[in-house]
């Protein structure tokens, strides 16, 4: 039913760890989640209480979970999606986003 009206889900790794939500990384089904096709998107929950970023919490997917670069585009592309601006809003979002990452990637994470 998730997978196929492509509910979002909130995913706050770090908060959910912290909190004892999962136990262990390896618990949290993060990466399940996101295989099975859900729209998974990556939040910081309570920064401050949790001493994370959205940064960490992409970092986690990385180092935790194995997530590629696609993988990390694809999460925030989700958040675009599921967020309330209009779909003209989302389509001019996702089209700076893209300009902005092959600048990041191709800068950073050459080939």
């Amino acid at each position: 039913y998730l997978g196929e009206r492509q509910i979002p889900l909130e995913m706050c790794v770090v908060s959910n760890i912290k909190t004892q939500v999962c136990k262990t990384f390896k618990e949290h089904p993060v990466r399940n989640y996101f295989k099975e096709g859900l729209m998974v998107t990556i939040n910081s929950d309570d920064p401050t209480m949790f001493n994370t970023s959205i940064t960490n919490e992409y970092l986690v997917l990385i180092q935790k979970f194995g997530f590629s670069l696609e993988e990390i585009r694809k999460v925030n592309f989700n958040s675009i999606q599921a967020s309330f601006m209009t779909d003209r809003e989302k389509d001019k979002m996702k089209e700076t986003f893209n300009k902005e990452w092959k600048g990041l990637t191709s800068k950073y994470f050459k080939k």
